[in-house]
């Protein structure tokens, strides 16, 4: 009798040991997947590219952090959200967008863009659109990397505007380059 007693329970803390295990297996298995970033250029007057995507990846995560496999983002102008999503498609485009950035009031825009959630696809597309003169720009290499820092900036703290960040976009700490880009006229 004390036999039986003795590999019973032998057997339940074997099972037990066993489903802590798998457990413990699957969590760090979910815990260490690693978000997606990319870049589309379908634009006839832009072409950016990924250079360096290790670079760029660390770029994107200091602004929107991958937390267990996901970025938690909400869309900044309808202040909708916030979503898990797994993937961040950076698309440039020739087609005009919602948001337009000008110089000053009196301008024409120098770019526009705008942001299409799908939550059930667990992914965002930011689109942007460049116009060809905003590329001869002196310091256009350091607004590209503050275009992409500010947008996934603003995604990450949606609900909260005065966190975004600011400052003069020509005074930006990178340049398209430092973040793994690089980009060329096309036209």
């Amino acid at each position: 009798m004390a036999v039986k007693g003795w590999i019973g329970f032998v057997a339940v803390f074997a099972g037990v040991l066993l489903a802590m295990g798998a457990g413990f297996f699957y969590w760090k298995i979910s815990g260490n997947r690693k978000c997606e970033v990319e870049l589309v250029s379908e634009s006839k007057v832009i072409k950016v590219e990924v250079v360096d995507k290790e670079k760029f990846y660390k770029f994107i995560t200091d602004y929107i952090p991958c937390e267990r496999g996901y970025f938690t983002a909400g869309y900044p102008v309808n202040i909708e959200g916030p979503y898990k999503l797994r993937k961040i498609v950076w698309n440039f485009t020739d087609l005009p967008q919602k948001s337009r950035v000008r110089p000053n009031a009196s301008e024409e825009p120098m770019m526009s863009f705008d942001y299409e959630f799908f939550p059930d696809e667990k992914y965002v597309n930011v689109n942007a659109q460049i116009e060809e003169e905003y590329m001869s720009w002196e310091h256009f290499s350091r607004h590209l990397a503050y275009f992409i820092a500010s947008r996934a900036d603003s995604m990450y703290k949606f609900n909260d505007r005065e966190e975004w960040i600011t400052g003069k976009q020509d005074d930006y700490k990178f340049r398209a380059e430092e973040i793994g880009l690089s980009y060329q006229a096309v036209l």
